[in-house]
């Protein structure tokens, strides 16, 4: 297995980063579950071709499909990773 270097990884990982596109755009979150849907109200903070980020604090686990609407605009998706702490939300691909 090939090894990077530090320099290589950081590298990597401002490149990813430069390819987000920063937000602050209020969005809803619809949240599938077996016993029905629940709606939250949360923030599309970043946004990539791989996904998006989305901040609030609500009960979501790894695996779970959500919608997200912002206005009339409706995005299908699953929960990647989950982040809790100050800057709470989730990972939707």
């Amino acid at each position: 297995m090939m090894e990077q270097s530090n320099e290589s990884i950081q590298g990597t990982i401002a490149e990813r980063r430069s390819q987000r596109i920063e937000l602050r755009i209020p969005v809803t979150v619809h949240i599938h579950h077996s016993s029905g849907v629940r709606v939250y109200d949360a923030e599309l903070v970043n946004v990539s071709e791989g996904g998006a980020f989305v901040k609030g604090v609500f009960p979501i686990e790894l695996g779970t499909r959500v919608t997200l609407r912002l206005g009339e605009t409706q995005v299908d998706s699953q929960v990647r990773w989950v982040r809790g702490s100050s800057q709470s939300g989730f990972g939707a691909q």
